[in-house]
Formats: structure tokens, sequence, C-alpha cells
């Protein structure tokens, strides 16, 4: 429903109390040396909580980087460097709110696809980033786009069934030479062919010498 005002003054942006309590803790945390380990220890409990952001139909969806953190400082609350650790279907304040990505279930690379796909309203549970932190999430950005780098390869490449190097093919026929050991093999089931015919393979081993996609193309 609408915000009557009753946990914050008018100047100050529409949170719940446990939305509030872990951006104080989260503060407190951040500027607190003179704290004892327990209270640091119970702060810490209090910020990994997290706090809420909703998107609904008319908003821009939060930009994320390949990590999971937020791109941009936005209007609504969230800071660059700002972790996602949830996001859940309906509006913030609802009980029926239904999981659609957890960072402790979910693979990270699957993030995007869900934030964009999402029937809206959603809403997302965010980590307050930690302070000096923004060397770590570079390092975890880089290794992420790389992983996924890798997979793509993976996925639009076929391996030299000798030496393992994957190659990959921008056009033409299914007989492919291996750059490393010189190996002939068939890029549409990985199978080494014979170096003095290596289209008989395409005669008697069931594939096709070009993928009908290549066929249409030419």
């Amino acid at each position: 429903g609408d915000c009557l005002g009753l946990y914050h003054g008018a100047a100050e942006p529409c949170l719940l109390p446990a939305e509030r309590a872990a951006q104080m803790a989260m503060r407190r945390l951040h500027a607190g040396d003179s704290m004892s380990a327990a209270e640091k220890r119970k702060l810490q409990r209090e910020a990994q909580k997290g706090y809420l952001v909703q998107v609904d139909i008319i908003d821009s969806m939060l930009g994320v980087d390949a990590a999971g953190y937020a791109t941009a400082d936005e209007d609504r609350g969230v800071e660059e460097g700002d972790q996602v650790l949830q996001v859940l279907s309906g509006l913030k304040d609802s009980t029926y709110a239904k999981p659609l990505w957890d960072k402790q279930r979910d693979a990270i690379a699957g993030l995007p696809k869900v934030l964009e796909d999402a029937a809206r309203p959603i809403t997302i549970r965010l980590k307050r980033s930690n302070p000096g932190g923004a060397a770590d999430r570079l390092r975890q950005r880089r290794l992420m786009e790389e992983l996924l780098s890798l997979k793509a390869m993976a996925k639009d490449s076929q391996a030299c069934p000798k030496c393992h190097v994957r190659v990959q093919r921008s056009a033409g026929c299914n007989h492919m030479n291996c750059t490393q050991c010189r190996t002939h093999f068939c890029y549409r089931c990985g199978k080494e062919m014979p170096s003095e015919d290596p289209y008989s393979h395409f005669r008697t081993g069931g594939c096709t010498t070009f993928d009908t996609e290549e066929v249409q193309r030419m």
C-alpha cells in the first residue's frame, strides 16, 4: 500500500524497518573502529541481510556486471558495487514473493536473463559493498567474463581429437585441419578423419560436408 511516513521523515527514502536496520548496520560497521569484536560481528550479520529494491513496470532495470555487482549509483538507493543476492517476484512488502534467482543456489551467468525476462514488478535484494573492495570486485568481474568467454568458445567450437586444442569455424565445410598437430577431423562430430582421404568420412560417417545453414548462406 501507500507509505504513511511512519518509518521516516518526509525527506528520507521509503524503507521498511528491517531494511533501514540493515543500512544503518552497514554504515556503523564501516565507520566504527571503536566497537568491540562482538558488536562488529552482530552488525556484520545484520548487514549481510541486505536491502530491497523494487523494480516496477515503468522503471529501468538495474544494471549489473558479469559478477552480479551494480554498475552505477541509482536514485533508488543502489550504489555502484552493491552485490545482488536475490531476485524475487512481486512487491518488496509482499508475503507471497517467489524466488526467481538466488546467489546461494543459482549460477551467476543466469542473473542477467532473469532480470531481463522476469515479469514486473520484481524485488531485488542487494548487499552493500565493502569499503576498498573495488579491486576485489574488478578481479571477480574479469574472472567471470573470462569464464563466460570460455563457455561461449566451448559451445561454438570443436576440440581436436588428438591434441584437444579447440578450433572455431567461421564458415566453410566440416573438414577441419588442426593448426596445432595437423590432424584432420570432422567439425560436426569431432572424429578424426584419414589424412589420405578425409572426405571419405562424409561418404560413410553419416556427417554432411556442409551444414544446412552453410548451404543456405551460400
